[in-house]
């Protein structure tokens, strides 16, 4: 029995590990442009006002990014926040982090109470 509950967490992880990598695959290709613009010194300014105009559907998928990667233990969190920072400022970024990771550690817990009993 408690086998089964192990065979179900690794699936669970392996699942959202999944997730987070098409997540990532989907904000690599949102923001490839920018990135380009970025790695050229001469162009920071632009690229980060560029970055900025990004609309919902990227807050929606870096918020999904960051909710995943708080529950998969090892991915860095801390460059993903930064990320959301340096695309919604200061205030929205850190709106978009606290509850990610709010949320995102509140699911950890639940999914760790559920298969420990």
């Amino acid at each position: 029995m408690k086998l089964l509950h192990q065979h179900r967490l690794i699936l669970i992880k392996l699942l959202a590990l999944i997730i987070v990598l098409g997540l990532l695959i989907l904000i690599y290709e949102s923001y490839k442009p920018e990135i380009k613009l970025f790695l050229n010194p001469n162009r920071h300014q632009q690229a980060v006002a560029a970055i900025r105009q990004h609309g919902w559907s990227d807050l929606i998928l870096v918020w999904l990014l960051i909710f995943f990667g708080t529950a998969i233990p090892g991915v860095p969190v801390m460059l993903l926040g930064i990320l959301s920072g340096l695309c919604f400022g200061i205030l929205g970024g850190s709106i978009v982090n606290m509850t990610a990771i709010g949320m995102g550690n509140i699911v950890t817990i639940q999914l760790i109470s559920f298969f420990k009993n």
